[in-house]
């Protein structure tokens, strides 16, 4: 008996998850004449569902190609021109001025004349089913160059991908090292919660959830970044960056060496981690100081350091206060009424 594999994890507890009759090969390809409509092909399929990655896919799927008779248009809509204009809007906040955007599948090319025109010039979008002539988008399937893009948009194109690793593959390798993909697909794990099984067409060969979207860009060196829920969550919208693991920074304990008066606040985590692992005693270190009354008058494990309250800090004038968590340097330098140098996380563990 064959035993279904998940197409992209690898699981084998799938299970069939829907059957769907009388789909057309292509959803978005109309007729003239009622009678070609009625003679159209039709196909019955089998959806299956992972329970490991989330993955949805079509079973009996049948690759077909796009022209310009397909027409998936839907900007005549005020509700979903909105839609593109907040998906335009978050894809310009990710991306440098004067960015470079591939976008494969962009259809009418809406999103790319939003990033038009907000001042994006270097602009390249493909689609066979494309109707109109803007100079900067091919009427064709994209294929892998040598380009490198700092963003590469993908709306609703993996679904309807046979060999989405492949695909997926060269779409990765499109982009320039520092640069996002934006992935855009219809919620698979929605779909499934609220049984939107009206969302399940034939041309869609897989729909992706978070889990299995986040497996798949794993594969290929990416990771989410961001994840957007869109049109009320059926639509899942995701910022994928490369995945970088660089070797960890040592700290750069020399600039200690310029004050004479040294105190390190907000004494937990980071801060006990700094003086004991870097073996930090108060001939270096004079004081901790905490906010809390609780600490204070207490003694830091291992280094020794007594706590004190920010007032007895002020009463002793350090000349440099050591904050490794930056995201509190606002509510610290209030408590300072005279000037004093602040290192951060990014000060000690940077390059002087």
């Amino acid at each position: 008996m064959n035993v279904a594999v998940c197409k992209n994890c690898g699981a084998t507890a799938v299970r069939r998850y829907f059957h769907l009759r009388n789909s057309p090969l292509l959803q978005n390809v109309l007729s003239d004449r009622q009678e070609a409509a009625l003679k159209m092909e039709r196909l019955d399929c089998d959806f299956l569902l992972c329970p490991d990655c989330g993955l949805l896919y079509n079973n009996d799927y049948r690759k077909v190609l796009y022209s310009d008779t397909y027409d998936n248009d839907q900007t005549y809509s005020g509700v979903y021109q909105t839609h593109l204009g907040e998906v335009s809007r978050h894809i310009a906040e990710n991306l440098r001025p004067g960015g470079s955007v591939l976008e494969i599948g962009c259809g009418n090319g809406a999103v790319l004349a939003h990033l038009a025109a907000v001042g994006f010039s270097d602009l390249a979008g493909f689609d066979p089913a494309h109707a109109d002539d803007t100079p900067y988008i091919h009427k064709a399937y994209w294929r892998k160059s040598s380009k490198r893009y700092d963003c590469v948009i993908l709306r609703h194109v993996l679904e309807g991908i046979d060999d989405f690793k492949r695909f997926l593959s060269d779409v990765t390798e499109s982009i320039a090292e520092t640069g996002f993909l934006y992935l855009e697909v219809t919620n698979a794990r929605v779909l499934v919660e609220h049984s939107a099984t009206a969302t399940l067409y034939h041309e869609c060969r897989q729909y992706f959830c978070e889990y299995s979207a986040a497996f798949a860009l794993r594969q290929n060196g990416f990771f989410i970044h961001h994840a957007k829920h869109l049109m009320g969550g059926q639509i899942l919208g995701i910022i994928a960056r490369r995945v970088r693991q660089p070797s960890a920074k040592p700290a750069r304990l020399e600039k200690l060496g310029n004050y004479k008066k040294i105190h390190i606040w907000g004494m937990s985590g980071r801060s006990i981690h700094f003086l004991t692992h870097h073996s930090i005693g108060e001939d270096i270190i004079h004081y901790g100081v905490d906010i809390n009354p609780g600490k204070q008058g207490k003694y830091i494990p291992i280094t020794g350091q007594k706590i004190i309250s920010p007032a007895a800090c002020v009463a002793l004038q350090p000349d440099c206060i050591i904050l490794l968590n930056a995201n509190y340097l606002e509510e610290v330098r209030k408590l300072l009424p005279y000037p004093v140098d602040i290192l951060t996380e990014e000060d000690l563990y940077c390059a002087l």
